[in-house]
Parts: structure tokens; sequence; C-alpha cells
């Protein structure tokens, strides 16, 4: 390569104006004696001092002030990124610089080239050009698919080995559905500098269409399927598309069971039966690919039916590796051009009048371009054709890692850190769920705060003594209650903080009690039989005293008897009235636990009084 420039500043150091080779072939005829340096110099046009230098060994170093870092701590820190982004958490500019900054910090190095000690972006893009890295948008993953292991994707191969043994190319296929979506994607334009939010006027919207794909290892596809979300079906749905491609709908809008068997039946079963010998049909294990006509059709025409790993669509599927992209690409293209016709402008959304001239658009495209190729490519990639799961393997995080000394790669600690945060899940805290028995009782356009509702203790405690156990084992169900004697509101049930024995207020904005005449009377049905009248909170049958506030008591409700604690004793036209706050058995069966959303009721017979366990 000739490196020539054609002009310079006045002053400046002479450029290079011969190629690598010719330095070569000069310096060759210098060491052999064939030419002296004078001579060499004019016969190739190079320098007489560079010739002397190069001859010496001097000045052999690149031209410019030398790097940062040694050659070593580069490698150092290319082998920490690699290792992080084969484990599936890569580091982006920012990171590296702390990743930088901190390592002068443990080395106690201040470099006056950088900024407080932190590089800038130059120096990231100069570090990735010299290590050979690059710069590209990661794909996000579940931590359910970053589980898998080498291990149980060796268990799937050995079986898969056998179903494809002997079989040909054309005979291997792969299904899967997507969605084909009425967005044209972002793109780069030219504005003017300093435009923050650049802007560009044309309609989309989140609507998205199901379509089913399907092709073989020898670069075949089948036609398409697609599935409207709709009630009915309509000719105008269904005129313009690709020849021989089927539409059908649901409810949904996604492939329901009878969608994938009319599919299966309809396009897949008789191309099938055309092919020789043994076929067979890969794709996930979606509940509904899981037929049981699929499978005995399958059967009986010596196809077989295999279902990937779970969570290993990404890995293992042909159509997600390497087909899906280019055709999201491309049908992207398609839609942004149609969106910028009259027709387009005027329509708010794609319809599905257009959709089928679109999709022939997009099928013909796909087609005449690398479409083939690119399915041949992921029945390559996913180690099917040709049988080879090591091509599989390279996806998995670099094994490599473990066997690299700390010092010229990754220290351990660096390493478990990362098979930690892409560990089992089974070793993470399970997230606790919202009881649906502690709802709020709001009524539309109310608020409440936190701190209205104070949350009681929800640690288990034995039964009291001289509490008879409650018939039901289950928990009851949090419903909203009648109370004897008149109507409660169920607006918002506010419970005193456990801590002080001093009943709190309702809080303000609240409707009294009295004043509420939203909650509406229902029959409500006991377990094993009905009743016909309302049901009322009443108390097992005993001597019936007077009590007071915080005594605890024992009340009945649907049957079974709770514990509880009176939060206040009121007066309503001469009959006493408990509000009583009651407790729940405990999820183990064992015990009684005060809920985390109070449960309180009005009730106008406790039984007597308790003492404290």
């Amino acid at each position: 390569m000739v490196r020539t420039y054609q002009s310079k500043k006045p002053g400046s150091r002479g450029y290079v104006t011969y190629s690598e080779e010719t330095l070569e072939k000069c310096l060759e005829a210098v060491r052999s004696g064939k030419l002296s340096q004078r001579k060499a110099a004019q016969q190739f046009n190079i320098a007489r001092s560079t010739i002397q230098n190069k001859v010496k060994g001097t000045h052999s170093r690149p031209i410019g002030r030398g790097c940062v870092f040694s050659e070593e701590e580069e490698k150092l820190f290319t082998a920490r990124i690699i290792t992080m982004c084969d484990w599936g958490f890569p580091i982006g500019f920012m990171d590296l610089r702390m990743l930088i900054s901190s390592y002068l910090k443990k080395q106690r190095r201040v470099e006056i080239r950088f900024k407080e000690n932190v590089p800038g972006d130059d120096w990231v893009r100069g570090f990735i050009k010299r290590n050979k890295l690059a710069n590209r948008l990661a794909s996000n993953i579940k931590r359910s698919r970053a589980q898998i292991s080498k291990e149980a994707l060796e268990r799937y191969f050995n079986h898969l080995k056998n179903e494809l043994e002997g079989v040909p190319a054309s005979n291997i296929w792969n299904y899967d559905e997507t969605n084909l979506t009425d967005d044209p994607g972002k793109k780069k334009f030219i504005m003017r500098r300093g435009t923050k939010y650049p802007e560009r006027v044309m309609n989309h919207s989140k609507v998205g269409i199901s379509i089913m794909f399907c092709g073989n290892a020898d670069g075949q596809m089948l036609d398409p399927y697609t599935v409207y979300k709709a009630k009915n079906m309509y000719p105008a749905w269904m005129q313009g598309g690709p020849p021989n491609a089927r539409y059908g709908y649901s409810d949904s809008g996604w492939f329901e069971e009878r969608s994938f068997e009319d599919w299966f039946f309809s396009l897949a079963l008789p191309r099938l039966r055309r092919l020789d010998g043994k076929k067979v049909l890969i794709g996930d294990n979606l509940s509904s690919h899981l037929s049981v006509k699929v499978i005995e059709a399958c059967k009986a025409n010596d196809i077989s039916f295999i279902c990937l790993y779970p969570n290993g669509t990404h890995l293992l599927q042909p159509l997600d590796v390497s087909y899906f992209a280019p055709l999201k690409k491309a049908w992207k293209h398609v839609l942004g051009k149609w969106k910028l016709t009259p027709e387009g402008r005027q329509q708010g959304t794609l319809n599905k009048k257009q959709y089928p001239r679109l999709l022939a658009k997009l099928i013909a495209i796909l087609a005449s371009e690398n479409g083939p190729e690119n399915l041949k490519s992921g029945f390559r990639k996913c180690g099917l054709v040709p049988f080879e799961p090591e091509q599989v393997y390279k996806s998995l995080p670099s094994t490599a890692s473990n066997e690299l000394e700390p010092t010229e790669a990754l220290d351990s600690s660096l390493l478990e850190a990362l098979k930690e945060l892409r560990g089992n899940n089974a070793e993470l805290p399970k997230t606790k769920k919202v009881s649906k028995k502690n709802r709020l009782h709001l009524s539309p356009g109310r608020s409440v705060s936190l701190v209205e509702i104070p949350v009681a203790t929800s640690t288990p405690q034995p039964i009291p003594s001289g509490v008879d156990s409650p018939k039901s084992s289950k928990e009851p169900k949090s419903k909203t209650k009648k109370t004897r004697g008149r109507k409660k509101n169920t607006v918002l049930n506010t419970v005193p903080d456990f801590a002080t024995s001093t009943p709190q207020p309702i809080p303000s904005g609240a409707d009294s009690p009295k004043s509420s005449k939203d909650t509406k009377s229902k029959t409500k049905k006991t377990r094993g039989r009905k009743k016909k009248d309302t049901v009322k909170n009443t108390v097992p049958d005993s001597n019936l005293v007077n009590h007071k506030s915080q005594d605890y008591v024992i009340v009945e409700y649907e049957g079974s008897s709770f514990p509880g604690q009176i939060i206040s004793v009121d007066d309503n036209d001469g009959a006493v009235v408990y509000r009583v706050s009651c407790m729940q058995k405990y999820a183990g069966g064992k015990g009684w636990v005060w809920p985390e959303i109070a449960d309180i009721e009005e009730y106008q017979e406790v039984k007597s009084t308790m003492s404290l366990w």
C-alpha cells in the first residue's frame, strides 16, 4: 500500500512517498552489498537517513507519543471486556472509562493526559481500534435464557442426532411465527446542527399482524399464513397478496391451537407429503403448537415432530437466528415507502385491505435477495445442517476464562461475580405476591396514601388460650361484609397502629360511615348451603358481657370463627357496636397472624373477654 499525500504545511515533516515493499527491496539491496546507501537512496527515492536508521535498527518505534498503558496492560483490559461480554454483561464507553480510572487508582498512578484521571471517549475509540474490538448494539435476553448450560444442550443434541441421521437437507423444516408491526422504524436524516429532538411526520401505531413462516435447510420456504385480530373475515383482506398464501383470524390475533392446526393441515402437511423418506419438523414448545391432531398426523406420515429446548430459541431456531432480522428490515423499508404514498399518508394505521399487497412485495424482496442464503446459514449456525453442535456452543459463555491466569485475564472474584449474576433463578430471593384478600375498597375518583393505612404486624402468633379452632382450615376470602343493624362504609378501612392502644380517626376527606350510601346489599353464599337473608356478623353463643376497647374476642363469620381485637366501642341509637380487627389463618395452617391490611368489621355482639396470650 502506497502512502502518499498531496500537500503539507510549510516547515512540517516530510511525508512518506514509498510503499513498505519498496523499502524492503531497498534494505535487502543495501544489506546484500549490491548497492550503497547513497545509490539505493537515488534508485528507490528514499532518504539516505531513513535507510541508515533502518539498517542500524534505530528509530524503530512508531512515530508519535507512546500509549498510556503497555501492551500487557491493554491485553488485560481486553480480556476483562471479552469475558464480561461472553457472560452476558457487556460494558460500554462509560463503563470502560470507569474501569480504567479504578485501575489507575489502585496502581496509585496519575495520568496527566486524562482529565481527573478518567480517559475520554477519544482514548476509548483508539483502544477499541488497537485491540481489534467492536462497538455494537446488544439485544436483551431473559435470565431464563441465559441459564442454558452446555451440558443441557449436549443432551438435546444427542437426542437430535438420532432424529436427523440420514435425513436430507430438503426434508428438515423449521417453523415459527412472528409479527409485522405498523412502525417503519427510525432513520438518520440531515438537519441543522444543534437540533435536539428531530421529528419526521409519518403515521404509525402499535398494530401488529401475526404471520407464520416455515423453511427448510435447502433454502425453500412455504407460503405465509397470516392471522388477523378480528371477529369475521372479508375477501378484501386477501386480495393482492402472495399466491397460495392463506389467511385466518382469532380473537387475540395470536396463533391459537385451531390456527396452528389449520396451518399444518392446509400448508405444511401437503408439502411434506410430496417429499420422499423421513421428514423432520422443528419448532418451539408453545402450548398452542402441541396439538394431538398434528402429532398423530405426523406419526402417520413419517414426520418427526421435534420441540426445541426450552428458552433456547435464540440459539437453536434457524428462523430466529438469521432469517427474521433481515425480514423485519425489509418490512420496514416496504412499509415506509407505502406511508409516503398519498394513500399511506391518509391512513392513520396499517389497514387489513392494504396488508396483502405489502406482504407480496416483502416476499418478492426476500426471494430475490439473500433470503435462501440467510435461511441456510441459520440451519448451519444452529448446528443442524451440517450437524455441528459446536456452532451453538460458541455462543455460550466462554469456558476459557476459567483456564486463564488472573494476571493475564481476569481476577477470580470478578469471574465468580459474573457466574452469580448469570446464575439460576432458584438461587434468587422470591418476590412475595400481593394477597388479593387485603385489597382496598376505594370508590372511583378517591385516593389514598400509605400513612392513612398503617400496616399491622404479620408475625405468626399462637392461638389464644380458650379460643376455639376455626372449622375451616382455609383462609377466609376478603369480601365486603354487611353489619348488623346498619350499613357500613366500605370505601376505606382504617386500622390503628398496634404499637399504641389509641384508636385513630377516619382519614381526612373520607365519608362518615353513617353518611355512606354507596354500599349495596347483596346476598352472599356460604360454603355448602345458601342463605336467603343477608349474612350478618354474629358470634358463638355465650354469656354476653360488657366489653371495652383493646379486649381480645372471638367473632364468627360465614360459619367460621376468627380471633380479633376490639378497636372501639360505639353507641348507635342505644345499641352497642364493636369495631373488631380480625386475624387470618397463617399460610402454613398453624397459628394466626395479623393481615398486612387490617380487616376491620362491626359487630353488635362479641364473646367474653380473653386475656392477652
